[in-house]
């Protein structure tokens, strides 16, 4: 069954030209709020939240303000209702400021997410060639679930990386033990 559904999907990869924009799958409001909650799994936190308390409702004008600054450059929604997403945003640790991160998450029957998972994040680079590389990874990611053929490639992917790992829990990139 297994077999059969990658096959669907990668025929689905391979048959379509590009059918990875989000607005294929939602309007412009649902978009802007289904995003704003992507940012705020995937963005620094603002003063005063905590990995818990960042998604509380007081601090969601936080993270709908940094929505401009977001280029959802990616997004397919599988058939089993798996979302997949990849993110151009600001960076202030990279010399160009910019760097992609990729990822997946479902959502329950209110649309709330549910089983959040960052898979990368790749170095700064210019905007063409994180949406170069980009490409390439996204479609790693939905055609195999990680990106484990790019992972000694330091132009591709940053993070994860030998030191660290991303936290289901937490939501956050965290240092492995003992490293």
């Amino acid at each position: 069954m297994r077999l059969l559904v990658m096959c669907v999907l990668a025929c689905t990869l391979v048959s379509c030209k590009d059918n990875f924009d989000i607005e294929e799958y939602y309007s412009t409001p649902e978009r802007d709020s289904l995003v704003t909650d992507i940012i705020t799994y995937i963005h620094n936190r603002p003063q005063y939240s905590n990995s818990q308390t960042r998604f509380e409702s007081r601090f969601r004008s936080y993270y709908a303000g940094q929505l401009k600054e977001m280029r959802v450059e990616k997004f397919f929604v599988a058939t089993d209702g798996t979302h997949y997403f990849y993110i151009i945003r600001p960076s202030n640790n990279t010399p160009l400021g910019l760097r992609g991160t990729g990822g997946m998450f479902k959502r329950d029957t209110n649309g709330k997410i549910i089983s959040f998972k960052e898979v990368f994040v790749t170095p700064g680079a210019s905007l063409a060639d994180l949406q170069t590389r980009g490409d390439e990874l996204f479609r790693e990611m939905v055609r195999y679930g990680n990106v484990d053929a790019y992972q000694k490639n330091p132009d591709y992917i940053e993070w994860p990386a030998k030191w660290n790992y991303y936290d289901t829990l937490q939501h956050e990139w965290l240092s492995k033990p003992g490293i």
